[in-house]
């Protein structure tokens, strides 16, 4: 993954902490403390790749002439492993509970904690002899571990493995979204996210009154409804994302491709989406964001109504197609049954006429607001 992408997935990573909550009748979003620890997911991937790199002696003993006593001087980058091990290791498990690491992540925290470097006073200048010699070893040891297990053919082909489902997702979806382009004179495009309201004892056990199966199920009859349920002839394709996390719990993150030469209400219809998942769905124990109605606050959209031409969009279309598919780079959600976590519908299949897209035909549908346009 290149740096800008990674940059990307890591803002990704943080956002998808966001959670929702209902005061007032009206939706609300706000940040999670699981914000901090995803930050310190990603980072701590940037980090063990920067020891893999790395060929310094990060740590070394000194002498402090005045006291005549030794003390640990790291160099820059030993500077940055310190503060990487201040990383509250229980907060990332408990943030991510059914998730699987990224391995290089994985392979950072194994080695610290298995010399217990996490958690440690790192005043390290006021150590004794005895155990500024301990601490060294320890240090130095961690290191050449982390380069010697990431430098390995093995962690490079568990490294590989473990990306691999997330590129080939993220490719499909670009694909998926370019080949609708072609048939299509204009999409409009829907981005809900779609959760559930949290139990009065939540944070608790991972099992509340919503269990994986009502999830599940929860799923087909939103794909049902997007088929059946939406103004004649609209519906064209969707994308969606399964995920879990500590204060959100299960939520799907769905995009909906319309035909823009028949609907154009985008925010009506994304709430239409999301009031028949709250309310008959979910028989009232869901919740949703109607990313649609807030599209000013999304740098690159990518949804509303997207032109042929729009290569600007098509961007934000692509950083949507990012967030879908690759924060699983960090963290990969498990599910019982090793079921799929994204799924999306098929490829529209190539048109047999020679007739180009549509480009006039534009129809108001009956009972849709114009103020959700």
């Amino acid at each position: 993954m290149k740096s800008n992408e990674k940059n990307e997935v890591g803002n990704a990573l943080e956002e998808a902490t966001y959670a929702y909550r209902t005061e007032n009748e009206k939706v609300q979003v706000y940040r999670t403390h699981a914000w901090d620890t995803a930050g310190d997911v990603w980072r701590t991937e940037q980090m063990a790749l920067k020891v893999v790199r790395s060929t310094e002696q990060p740590f070394s003993l000194m002498c402090n002439k005045f006291s005549n006593r030794n003390f640990i001087k790291p160099t820059k980058l030993g500077s940055l492993i310190i503060n990487s091990l201040k990383t509250d290791v229980d907060a990332v498990s408990k943030c991510y509970p059914m998730h699987t690491l990224n391995p290089y992540i994985k392979l950072y925290f194994e080695q610290a904690s298995k010399r217990q470097l996490f958690g440690l006073p790192w005043v390290l200048h006021v150590l004794t002899d005895e155990e500024c010699h301990a601490r060294l070893d320890d240090l130095n040891d961690f290191v050449k571990e982390v380069r010697q297990i990431g430098r390995s053919a093995d962690f490079r082909k568990t490294i590989g493995d473990f990306e691999r489902s997330s590129n080939k997702n993220y490719r499909e979806l670009c694909k998926f979204f370019d080949e609708h382009f072609e048939q299509y004179s204009r999409l409009l495009i829907l981005r809900i996210d779609l959760g559930y309201q949290k139990p009065k004892d939540w944070p608790g056990k991972l099992d509340n009154d919503v269990t994986y199966a009502d999830v599940k199920a929860h799923r087909l009859a939103l794909l049902r409804h997007l088929k059946n349920g939406l103004p004649p002839k609209s519906f064209v394709n969707y994308a969606l994302k399964l995920e879990f996390g500590l204060d959100k719990h299960w939520h799907y993150h769905l995009l909906v491709l319309l035909d823009g030469s028949v609907v154009r209400e985008d925010v009506t219809i994304a709430m239409l989406i999301g009031e028949h998942w709250k309310k008959e769905i979910t028989n009232g124990k869901g919740l949703y964001w109607n990313c649609n109605a807030n599209k000013e606050s999304y740098k690159s959209c990518g949804i509303g109504m997207v032109s042929h031409s729009d290569s600007a969009a098509h961007e934000g279309l692509k950083k949507a197609a990012l967030y879908l598919t690759k924060t699983d780079y960090y963290v990969s959600l498990q599910v019982p049954g090793k079921d799929r976590i994204f799924w999306k519908g098929n490829m529209p299949k190539p048109k047999t006429t020679s007739v180009g897209r549509p480009r006039t035909r534009v129809y108001e549908q009956p009972g849709l607001s114009a103020a959700g346009a």
